[in-house]
């Protein structure tokens, strides 16, 4: 797999490198948030429908809806593309930011690819961790792309899946895969609009249990500890991802920066014992 790259600016590429850590946020809370919709509205609406028409009680499906709503997700964005203009415009601080390029076969200590694949079409969307597991995993996965209309086709076959899971004996159990399986498609699925980006996603999906009675919050998974900082829609928690030093690899510099800026970065990650890390310039025009 080709190196993936995070576009961030000049802040973030310090707190990243000297951390050694990166931010899962909250998928709710960032600018693609109306891309989950994208496809998951849909998605419930077609489920809602074959539902019905097998015949299922309404306190089923209403439990399924409030099973789903118990996810939360969190997430970093990677691309496979070292130098967009447009992410560069979006993520990269205006071009005056860097994209810092990782392994992604050695971004952590353990393997973050699929035990087992979901696919659409011939494009792998993936489950692994997410489905064959329980919640509280990391997994990578890359971004599927699609028109509306293909969206809503996907949906549908999807949305049939239900019918063999209504086979099996406990609806108490029944929905976990197939509910994760609704929430992995939900957050790996973009507008086609967006497909120059390339993006792939590290998500986690921890367990996070409300305790109404004495007003606790506990978090359970490989990362446990939720902070919260303000971001660009508010308050926004998120997750600290440990990576593997030696996983990064490379950091473009943006179009916009200066020939000085290429020599302080590599200052700065000699002093951190990075200084084998290789050092592009952008050959993007950005005015």
């Amino acid at each position: 797999m080709p190196l993936i790259y995070h576009y961030c600016d000049a802040n973030a590429l310090l707190n990243i490198v000297k951390n050694q850590k990166i931010w899962l946020s909250s998928l709710g809370a960032m600018n693609d948030t109306a891309e989950i919709k994208f496809f998951r509205d849909d998605l419930l609406t077609e489920i809602n429908t074959e539902l019905e028409r097998l015949g299922v009680d309404q306190q089923i499906i209403d439990d399924l809806h409030k099973h789903i709503e118990t996810y939360q997700f969190y997430a970093a964005c990677f691309s496979t593309e070292k130098d967009d203009l447009y992410q560069w415009q979006s993520y990269g601080d205006r071009g005056q930011g860097f994209a810092l390029g990782f392994n992604p076969d050695m971004l952590h200590e353990q393997s973050l690819r699929p035990a087992y694949q979901v696919k659409i079409e011939d494009k792998t969307v993936f489950s692994g961790a997410a489905l064959s597991a329980e919640r509280g995993s990391l997994v990578l996965a890359p971004v599927v792309y699609a028109s509306k209309d293909k969206a809503r086709e996907w949906a549908k076959q999807i949305a049939k899946v239900t019918e063999s899971e209504m086979q099996r004996p406990s609806h108490g159990q029944m929905w976990e895969d197939f509910v994760r399986l609704v929430h992995i498609v939900s957050q790996v699925l973009k507008s086609d609009y967006f497909k120059a980006e390339n993006e792939h996603r590290l998500i986690y999906v921890p367990v996070v249990n409300y305790d109404s009675v004495n007003s606790n919050i506990t978090v359970k998974g490989v990362l446990d500890k939720r902070e919260w900082r303000n971001g660009r829609y508010g308050l926004t928690p998120y997750f600290e991802f440990k990576y593997q030093k030696q996983s990064l690899w490379e950091i473009v510099t943006g179009p916009c920066c200066k020939e000085k800026d290429a020599a302080n970065l590599l200052e700065f990650l000699r002093s951190y014992e990075l200084g084998d890390v290789k050092i592009t310039a952008s050959k993007t025009t950005l005015r």
